[in-house]
């Protein structure tokens, strides 16, 4: 399986049979525009700019953006609902089972999810987990918690300051969460390639910083 970045919660994974792009942002949040092409879209919130606009992909792909279980093009995919720091809105989390992998996104999250989609990450044994860090919503402390908990054995940081991006309040850089993480050092990378037999062991996260 081979993963990018596009930015900020924003990802493409490809896999033999298929193109998966995680959370698409509209034109008005980055001077540099997202358009893929893709067989399957999954959306933390639909309608959302940042991480839901559909229009930036081309052709016609499946699209999801509420919870259940889907199993297409040889992925097999669950999301959850879990609830904003506004109680009238709420975003989908999402797990999906690739290539013997479990990846977990969890999109625009705000807050740390209730006990129930916790255990349930926790029975999933999460092998890759993208986490927002950025600050705006979910606090550095409260996502070092769900590295501490969910105890990936890959944690990719997502959704903090890029050059260019304005999604209407101020982004952390990514340089505390990596401080947190141990981390400081490690350089980004373009694409990668996952294996399962290649990844690390679940008491030694290693963070993965992708380059837009």
């Amino acid at each position: 399986m081979h993963l990018s970045w596009l930015g900020l919660s924003s990802f493409k994974m490809e896999t033999k049979d298929a193109v998966l792009v995680m959370d698409p942002y509209g034109p008005k949040v980055s001077e540099k525009p997202l358009r893929a092409k893709a067989d399957i879209v999954t959306i933390s919130q639909f309608g959302d700019p940042v991480h839901g606009h559909i229009d930036a992909i081309q052709g016609e792909p499946f699209v999801i953006d509420h919870a259940g279980e889907f199993e297409i093009k040889g992925i097999y995919i669950q999301g959850a609902e879990v609830p904003m720091k506004d109680a009238k809105k709420s975003s989908t989390v999402f797990w999906f089972d690739v290539e013997g992998m479990r990846v977990a996104h969890l999109g625009n999250l705000e807050t740390i999810p209730s006990t129930e989609v916790m255990e349930k990450m926790d029975g999933l044994e999460v092998d890759i987990l993208m986490l927002p860090v950025g600050g705006n919503g979910l606090e550095l402390k409260q996502a070092m918690k769900l590295v501490n908990d969910i105890e990936p054995r890959i944690v990719i940081p997502m959704h903090y300051a890029q050059e260019g991006v304005n999604v209407g309040t101020k982004l952390n850089s990514v340089s505390a969460f990596l401080k947190e993480m141990g981390a400081s050092n490690v350089k980004p990378v373009d694409r990668m390639l996952f294996k399962k037999k290649d990844l690390p062991s679940a008491e030694d996260t290693q963070v993965i910083l992708f380059s837009a």
